[in-house]
């Protein structure tokens, strides 16, 4: 995160966001959903012949933020416009499905099937704002 202050009304501001991601997880593991007899927290898929799973990729995304104040009549009023996901980067989830694992020619094999989507994020998105200190 950066801020530059050009005056003590005028500055400009940037956010840089990484993350390195996570490793493969089963995605009973990752989704929950609620009984709704025991109000309990269980496994969306509590039997399954394959094991699915799911690993998110490194993410990142960049912010920036330009900011004006001025006073009226003894109030100060400021407005600012922002750019969220300026380079409109699309991040992915994959996910994995493991067949399991079998003996081909006296060696072990494993199959794996690796998909990868499109995660749900905001896409590019600039904003204006106001705020008033009194």
């Amino acid at each position: 995160m950066a801020n530059y202050n050009f005056s003590p009304d005028f500055e400009i501001g940037a956010k840089w966001q990484y993350l390195s991601g996570t490793a493969e997880a089963p995605i009973s593991s990752i989704v929950l959903i609620q009984d709704p007899v025991t109000r309990g927290l269980n496994p969306l898929f509590a039997s399954f012949s394959r094991v699915l799973g799911a690993k998110l990729t490194p993410y990142h995304k960049l912010d920036l933020r330009i900011s004006h104040k001025w006073n009226f009549k003894g109030t100060k009023i400021g407005g600012f416009i922002e750019v969220l996901n300026v380079y409109n980067r699309k991040n992915t989830i994959e996910f994995i499905q493991n067949e399991g694992t079998f003996e081909i020619q006296g060696e072990e094999v494993t199959l794996e099937e690796h998909e990868v989507g499109e995660a749900r994020q905001l896409p590019l998105l600039p904003y204006i704002g106001l705020t008033l200190e009194f």
